[in-house]
């Protein structure tokens, strides 16, 4: 119960979830919004694969309530003399329960594009493209975050069993709901390197949503 997971909300996006258990009670989490960065390193060593360049997965905030007080980290922030009101590095959110964290959080996913300005290394700019993936997909994984982290739900309970540890995965729109969406997901989800390291894509159910996913983690 409550593995450590990922979802990818875009091809170079994700949230990586790091619940801290006891007794077999969430006691609070590390949640972690990440970027990708392909690098200089080719592979050449997976068999059945044409050679494809790596990625390395960045982190540009980290949430946690571990502690006692809920906190948001920008981990690479811009420097204060960039900006005339300074920068916080570590934002105090409070006291906050389970449920309010991740309610809270969820809310500043919202903002993950201005998260990303604030990062100290350059990253690529957000294309308009990318932004209407994201934006869609960050929909239905508030629900999905909800409800698997919703500890008064059996049914929430019985689909935390149903995650691998270190599991990617993606909630998806029912078929004809958002043909573009699904399409840019497959796509994602379908690039080799990814496909080396995890195996095929596969859509499979949790609870009452559907995930895009692979078998094995990869990680």
């Amino acid at each position: 119960m409550y593995a450590p997971f990922y979802i990818e909300f875009t091809a170079d996006d994700r949230i990586k979830f790091e619940p801290k258990v006891k007794n077999n009670q969430l006691q609070g989490l590390r949640i972690k919004y990440q970027t990708a960065r392909k690098t200089d390193k080719v592979n050449y060593s997976v068999k059945g694969f044409e050679p494809f360049f790596e990625y390395e997965w960045l982190t540009v905030v980290k949430y946690e309530n571990l502690k006692g007080m809920a906190t948001k980290d920008l981990m690479r922030p811009t420097p204060v003399t960039f900006s005339p009101h300074g920068l916080h590095v570590k934002e105090s959110w409070g006291n906050l329960n389970n449920k309010d964290f991740i309610k809270k959080f969820l809310d500043d996913m919202k903002y993950w594009e201005e998260n990303r300005t604030k990062y100290g290394e350059n990253l690529l700019p957000v294309t308009s493209e990318r932004r209407e993936i994201a934006n869609k997909n960050l929909v239905r994984t508030s629900k999905f975050v909800t409800f698997i982290f919703d500890e008064n739900n059996v049914q929430s309970k019985m689909a935390n069993n149903l995650i691998y540890p270190n599991q990617t995965l993606v909630p998806i729109p029912e078929p004809e709901e958002d043909d573009w969406l699904l399409e840019q997901n497959s796509i994602a989800f379908n690039r080799i390197d990814k496909r080396a390291h995890k195996g095929d894509p596969d859509i499979i159910s949790i609870g009452p949503f559907k995930v895009l996913t692979y078998q094995r983690s990869g990680e």
